[in-house]
């Protein structure tokens, strides 16, 4: 981000919340505490957009996160804090834009928009009501829909390593096209072929951050209640029961 960027942000918030910056002062303070103790979490501040009305309050707007998790994951754990419905739509927003790319970790967030004060600034709402399409997420929904008009028998998968799983190997890949019957035992299978695990390794298939209650749910029953916005069906995977 450019230093004129930087500025023009400092003043917008400045007017919204400080108009004297005393207040970026101690974030500053906050901020560096924080990093000598957490070197690798990166401090938001989340906010309810303020025009939003179909979507709760946070119970709290500071939260510290670890470095490697990325957009999609930390919308997950936005979207069960406020309880919303598996179809209610949900963006993050950063400087007052979509974000480009869910798969972007809040480290690449924090090194390109993070703020004077130190704090990583981002907003949520329940659709796009800053003036324009979020254009990586149009081209995602795009993708998806010319892969299952070619292939309506098929699932698109989106697979990633729980953040802070050190256990197992990361997969060569995070997509997957797989038939729409296969159940959740058949594909923990699949990836534990690719992954090369012992047999003694557990390993567990989460979707929204919580282990499938069963599985036998095939992947069409799956996509069906848990089906992301972009059109995927997000799947975590991790050595142990992470999510309680």
């Amino acid at each position: 981000m450019s230093r004129q960027c930087r500025a023009n942000n400092k003043k917008m918030w400045q007017t919204q919340r400080d108009p004297n910056g005393s207040e970026i002062i101690i974030r500053k303070e906050e901020v560096m505490a924080i990093k000598s103790k957490f070197p690798t979490k990166i401090p938001l501040i989340v906010e309810r957009y303020h025009k939003e009305r179909n979507l709760p309050t946070l119970d709290k707007k500071k939260f510290l996160v670890p470095e490697d998790i990325t957009m999609s994951q930390f919308l997950v754990i936005i979207r069960n804090r406020i309880r919303v419905k598996p179809n209610q739509a949900l963006y993050l927003i950063i400087n007052n834009r979509s974000m480009l790319s869910m798969s972007l970790t809040m480290a690449q967030a924090y090194e390109n928009y993070g703020d004077e004060d130190g704090f990583l600034y981002i907003t949520y709402a329940s659709q796009e009501v800053f003036g324009y399409q979020d254009d990586m997420q149009e081209k995602s929904n795009r993708e998806v829909e010319a892969i299952r008009h070619r292939f309506p028998n098929k699932v698109p998968l989106y697979v990633t390593r729980y953040v802070r799983d050190r256990e197992v190997p990361v997969l060569g890949r995070t997509k997957f096209l797989v038939p729409q019957e296969l159940t959740m035992s058949q594909f923990l299978y699949i990836i534990r072929t690719k992954m090369k695990l012992r047999d003694s390794q557990a390993l567990y298939l989460l979707v929204n951050d919580k282990v499938l209650a069963s599985h036998s749910m095939t992947m069409a029953q799956a996509y069906q209640q848990f089906r992301s916005h972009d059109g995927y069906l997000h799947i975590t995977y991790a050595a142990q029961q992470v999510f309680g």
